[in-house]
């Protein structure tokens, strides 16, 4: 997913119009970006230091309003009153969310001296109450983001993503950085970062967030060299023949920064754990492994060394965390 946003064009004009220098990487770039901005605004601020209340400051000091609805009469009903107090913007708020979308932010046109600046609603209809946090946070990297170009454009987060334009793409990929705060999570770095373990800090620290977002951001979010694997049946792209290949890799910056390099579509060596979870041996798995057995058929392979992996077999899929010894 990253290497097609850096080489988006829509991606790097983003980039250059707040003002940075992208080179090769314009995501890590905006990703640093709005981690700077937020690291500003909790300096600046007394705040409660917990996921709620950082969630809270971050808002107030973009000076948007959340809210939530939580059924379509409930949101028709906010739809009606917003149109009467004159902000058009939201006109079509119950036809947009029963269309799968999950949040818009919009400046407020009739703005009264006590209110905020925007209107961010969320779409807590059924399931989606439990994306809501992540959904905040969406909303709020497109405030973190807007250009003088943008400031009058009205957000929308889809449920499907090959539905997103890049752009909302992006929102995403930055906003499981910041949803997780580090200083956060740091204190449980003691332990090795487990399925279990992510369950247990996302209850205690991120109480808020799903199980499916708390899997990407909280190892992204980890101090240590961490791989997030999500291997599933595809194909070669010059093929049809399915073969597991890791469909999805997401590596943390400590493991960037220790040199370690994995993309996604390669095939899962045919001795891994994973490939022993997939088979059904087992519901869940570990193993010492080195990153260099994952080759491709043109000679690539991944670097990185040694690595614990731990696997589990989820629906149609194995989820694998790569932690250092």
């Amino acid at each position: 997913m990253t290497e097609r946003l850096n080489s988006n064009l829509t991606i790097k004009t983003l980039a250059y119009d707040l003002g940075l220098a992208p080179k090769g990487d314009p995501v890590s770039e905006i990703v640093k970006f709005c981690q700077s901005r937020v690291k500003k605004m909790l300096s600046e601020m007394d705040c409660t230091q917990d996921s709620s209340g950082i969630l809270s400051l971050v808002a107030a000091k973009l000076d948007t309003e959340f809210i939530e609805v939580a059924t379509a009469q409930e949101t028709l009903q906010m739809q009606k009153q917003f149109v009467a107090a004159g902000e058009t913007g939201l006109a079509q708020l119950q036809r947009e969310f029963a269309n799968g979308v999950l949040g818009i932010t919009v400046l407020r046109l009739k703005k009264k001296p006590f209110e905020r600046k925007y209107i961010s609603v969320i779409n807590s209809w059924g399931r989606n109450a439990e994306r809501s946090y992540f959904t905040k946070w969406h909303e709020l990297i497109h405030l973190l983001t807007l250009t003088d170009q943008s400031r009058l454009s009205f957000r929308r987060t889809h449920v499907v993503c090959d539905k997103k334009d890049p752009e909302e793409t992006l929102m995403d990929v930055v906003a499981g950085h910041l949803a997780f705060h580090p200083p956060l999570v740091k204190p449980y770095a003691k332990r090795n970062l487990s399925f279990e373990l992510i369950e247990e800090i996302r209850a205690a620290v991120f109480p808020e967030a799903s199980w499916t977002a708390a899997m990407i951001g909280i190892p992204k979010a980890w101090p240590h060299p961490a791989v997030l694997i999500r291997a599933a049946l595809a194909p070669k792209r010059s093929s049809s023949e399915l073969q597991l290949r890791a469909t999805e890799v997401s590596v943390n910056q400590a493991a960037t920064d220790d040199g370690v390099f994995a993309v996604r579509n390669f095939r899962v060596p045919e001795d891994s754990v994973i490939h022993e979870v997939f088979a059904g041996k087992a519901n869940r798995a570990e193993a010492i492994e080195e990153m260099e057995q994952w080759v491709s058929s043109d000679g690539t392979q991944w670097v990185g060394g040694e690595f614990v992996v731990r696997a589990t077999r989820i629906g149609d899929c194995v989820q694998a965390i790569l932690t250092r010894n």
